[in-house]
């Protein structure tokens, strides 16, 4: 990275490129760039100074496919018109839409708000050992005012989940992403290649209406759908369903019921199972009546209408039962008897869940969470199929867990902060390991990643402190951004033949690594990827690396030789800067760019 008294520098870096800005960058030749908030699908956000207020604000980039269509940029424009307008004390402002005429990218600025979201306030609370019940009612109360104010002003959110609601450290709200987030992701959808399915839909798909998954639009009731599937999240540390199985989501969200909340009052249990009404006509009035009822209020009931659809679903229902036994009659006794055994196999593993505390998915599949936070050991049953979400995230006393051949699936942020576990092995089962799955696991000192990985996510070992080798097996063909930053005894590291490219700060202030060889099948080194390696003293690069990434092997103070093959066209700006033990360079005959201070 750079020195703090360079980017304070006159004139530090002003890039004008379609890739990722760095700290002291400016966007718009006015937001300095000061920190990377986040990422997603459709852009970086940044945090940013604004050079003639100072006042810092979160400046998105929107991808570069929507710049070439005019139609769906229209539609943008047209819509930040409308949420622009919307000014309320739980709303975080939009303030700019603009157009970089150098680059023709364009960049959301909107206001920066200090805090951390409701997914991580919520934690602090539960260590805090504070009462769910007293501390969440406040905060679904401001939300609520938030949507009834869009609401009233014809503007709908479309996307309301844990992640849009930001909690200062005086607990007030504010809502991100108001209406124009669902839009640029619609627009995005549709010029991206990717299914009608997933085109047609607007939203995170745990906290969508039923009436969005039958394909119609999003109105008021579907805001306040998505804000009690996130109160029931609050209170349960779940979605109401929650299954990695796209259709048995959308399967539970039409016609099954969510588990009723525990260890709540009859009044909350009762407002959140009719805010989640499959019918929006069955929901409250208003999100502020939803909000009221929380807390034990008496509201208006909700002004029913009838469509008349429910029977029609039932004598559907029925006649299809009636068809399905006709047609499969002659294997009707053969098909209970495998489904007997099914179900009995599927409530022995229920049972072995229960009996260690684990939360499972409605559809029993999947690892959603564990009652006791200071388990020490767990056993996964034999039939689970994927460890969800933050499943172990904060289980800070678990030492060991066993992972059986059946987990496909490890996901996101799943042993975060799981700072007690030693060692893990995962099995030949599992294809992929998310972002953040062990980040934070100082001590995990090895971990056997198997053939049918494919990809490790970003920060998946980032801070694993005391991992000291790995070997990544030839299945691997992507190592996500941060994965293994900061792992600081890791001395050792092998890279299989299909690894191809190597993401950003993948290896950073890993400054135990002495050296490492790149197989031929990696393409790009990403920004940052070694830096502050300190003992790295030698590298070697495979033939078909085509780029060396920004600061890439920033003071990597101990590397003395390296040979660029023939195959690399670019090397970035910075890429071996403050490398004060470099003596000798050989440089391809394709290099055709060397970048700022490179050396």
């Amino acid at each position: 990275m750079t020195d703090e008294f360079d980017k304070t520098m006159p004139g530090y870096r002003d890039r004008k490129t379609d890739g990722r800005f760095a700290t002291g960058d400016l966007i718009l030749g006015r937001y300095k760039v000061l920190s990377e908030l986040g990422k997603g699908g459709m852009g970086i956000v940044y945090k940013c100074e604004d050079q003639t207020s100072h006042v810092c604000y979160a400046v998105k980039t929107l991808a570069p496919e929507l710049t070439d269509s005019k139609w769906e940029m229209e539609e943008i424009l047209y819509n930040f018109q409308l949420v622009q307008k919307l000014h309320h004390p739980n709303i975080a402002n939009y303030n700019a839409l603009e157009l970089d005429s150098q680059t023709n990218r364009y960049f959301l600025v909107m206001e920066y708000v200090e805090g951390e979201d409701l997914r991580y306030w919520l934690r602090s609370k539960r260590r805090e050992g504070a009462d769910l019940q007293q501390v969440i009612p406040p905060v679904v109360r401001q939300i609520a005012q938030a949507l009834d104010y869009a609401h009233s002003q014809k503007i709908v959110h479309r996307d309301i989940k844990p992640g849009n609601i930001m909690i200062d450290g005086e607990g007030n709200v504010k809502v991100l992403d108001f209406g124009l987030a669902a839009q640029i992701h619609s627009s995005l959808s549709r010029v991206s290649i990717q299914s009608v399915n997933e085109a047609s839909t607007c939203g995170t798909i745990p906290y969508m209406a039923p009436e969005q998954w039958r394909g119609g639009e999003a109105e008021a009731a579907s805001d306040q759908y998505a804000l009690a599937a996130t109160v029931y999240e609050m209170f349960s540390g779940r979605p109401p369903f929650d299954s990695a199985d796209k259709d048995i989501l959308r399967n539970c969200t039409l016609h099954e019921a969510p588990r009723p909340l525990k260890d709540v009052s009859p009044a909350i249990r009762s407002a959140v199972e009719k805010a989640l009404a499959k019918e929006p006509a069955d929901r409250f009035n208003s999100c502020t009546d939803f909000a009221a009822a929380l807390g034990g209020a008496k509201v208006a009931k909700s002004k029913k209408v009838s469509s008349g659809k429910s029977g029609g679903a039932w004598k559907w229902i029925i006649f299809s039962i009636l068809a399905v036994f006709l047609v499969a009659g002659g294997f009707f006794g053969i098909r209970y008897w495998q489904a007997k055994k099914a179900e009995e196999a599927l409530e022995q593993m229920v049972k072995k869940a229960e009996e260690q505390g684990l939360l499972l998915s409605y559809d029993k599949y999947t690892v959603v969470g564990v009652e006791n936070k200071n388990v020490e050991s767990i056993e996964i049953p034999d039939g689970i199929r994927y460890i969800g979400d933050e499943a172990f995230a904060d289980c800070e006393k678990l030492k060991s867990v066993t992972i059986p051949d059946s987990v496909r699936g490890i996901g996101a942020s799943a042993f975060e902060g799981c700072r007690f576990l030693t060692s893990v092995t995962i099995p030949d089962s599992v294809t992929s390991i998310e972002n953040e799955a062990f980040r934070g696991c100082s001590s995990l000192t090895s971990i056997t990643i198997p053939d049918s990985v494919t990809s490790i996510g970003d920060h998946a070992f980032y801070r694993c402190s005391k991992l000291t080798s790995i070997t990544i097996p030839d299945s691997v063909t992507s190592i996500g951004d941060d994965a293994f930053q900061d792992c600081s005894s890791l001395t050792s590291i092998t890279l299989g033949n299909s690894v191809t490219s190597i993401g950003k700060e993948a290896f950073y202030n890993c400054n135990n690594l002495t050296s490492i060889t790149l197989g031929n099948s990696v393409t790009s080194i990403g920004d940052h990827a070694f830096a502050h390696c300190s003992s790295l003293t030698s590298i070697t690069l495979g033939n078909s690396v085509t780029s060396i990434g920004d600061e890439a092997f920033y003071r990597c103070s101990k590397l003395t030789s390296i040979t660029i093959p023939d195959s690399v066209t670019s090397i970035g700006d910075d890429a071996f800067q403050d490398c004060s033990s470099l003596t000798s360079i050989t440089l391809g005959n394709s290099v055709t760019s060397i970048g700022k201070e490179a050396f």
